[in-house]
């Protein structure tokens, strides 16, 4: 079983650097979030915490497609040291990829005659590496791109019949019509945006990038013609989640939260003050459902009523229960 944590003391080493949520074995939601030192998991959204150090922390977390006729419950983790198929309920580890330094993961279902799910781990040094089979077959697929370090994902919600998706290097966003064999970069507003992070809405062809120090750009034909979003302008940008329902954005920034409207305009600031927001959990159906932050200091930030009620939780792995 994992080591529990009481999520009122503890270090302040680290940062959140992913979030994710699950659905367990019994239908319970699961939060999880991932630091520089471990794989936190909350049952009671967000109020107490479990905890499994993972080798080299955790840089990204992926959740994976249902299985049928099954109870699984699993996620894909990032990490500098490689990449790991873990079950947020046991803590069970299992490695999948060594080494690379995987800075993002992916996973997306296929259609039945290809097989069940295709996984992707984006790497600092050698690319894209690309698996249909889990563990046992991982193949780069670096095809088209001019960059080897890939750092973020957004693939399509329809990926088994469209096989569309988006990936970030540090300066470009490319983009793949063939489920990842090949990839084409994308001509955005500005030669070699600092990209940040990437944000595909789960009902409409809206793509966000978010960069450093540039703002927000926005595309409403996946790629092909882009606009400034908002008045986001000269902000950094460090995390985007769409709602649910796809109309609202959920914009980190170096000083907390930004809700925008899809159709780029920003709505209001729903927590200014927190710091940088370094990653965002999924929200609610729309803007009025809860929002989890991912800030320094192993804190995670849970926002309620357009942000009116706040709570501030450290995460800590300082003084593990017996097991």
């Amino acid at each position: 079983m994992p080591n529990t944590s009481d999520t009122t003391n503890g270090s302040t080493a680290g940062a959140i650097t992913a979030l994710a949520s699950v659905e367990g074995r019994n239908g319970q939601p699961l939060l999880i979030a991932g630091s520089m030192r471990a794989l936190h998991v909350s049952r009671d959204c967000g109020g107490t915490w479990s905890f499994e150090p993972v080798s080299g922390g955790v840089t990204s977390i992926a959740t994976l497609p249902k299985v049928p006729n099954t109870n699984e419950c699993r996620v894909l983790v990032g990490s500098p040291s490689g990449c790991f198929l873990v079950d947020p309920e046991t803590g069970a580890q299992t490695l999948w990829l060594r080494g690379g330094g995987v800075l993002a993961v992916a996973a997306a279902s296929l259609p039945a005659d290809e097989g069940t799910t295709r996984y992707f781990a984006g790497t600092a040094f050698d690319g894209l590496l690309r698996s249909d089979d889990g563990p046992e077959a991982w193949t780069p697929a670096n095809a088209g791109l001019t960059e080897t370090a890939v750092q973020a994902f957004a693939l399509s919600p329809s990926f088994a019949s469209d096989a569309t998706g988006f990936l970030a290097t540090f300066s470009g966003v490319y983009r793949t019509r063939n489920g990842g064999r090949a990839w084409r970069r994308l001509d955005l507003p500005e030669p070699d945006l600092p990209v940040q992070c990437l944000a595909l809405s789960p009902t409409h062809h809206d793509l966000w990038v978010g960069t450093e120090g540039m703002g927000v750009f926005r595309s409403t034909d996946w790629g092909d013609s882009w606009s400034h979003a908002g008045n986001l302008a000269t902000s950094t940008i460090n995390a985007l989640r769409f709602s649910r329902d796809g109309e609202s954005v959920f914009a980190g920034t170096q000083d907390g939260i930004v809700v925008c409207q899809n159709d780029g305009q920003v709505q209001y600031e729903l927590a200014a003050g927190l710091g940088p927001v370094l990653s965002i959990g999924e929200p609610g159906v729309d803007a009025e459902g809860p929002v989890v932050a991912g800030l320094l200091d192993e804190k995670i930030a849970i926002l309620q009523d357009h942000g009116r009620h706040l709570d501030q939780v450290r995460l800590t792995t300082d003084s593990p229960a017996p097991t």
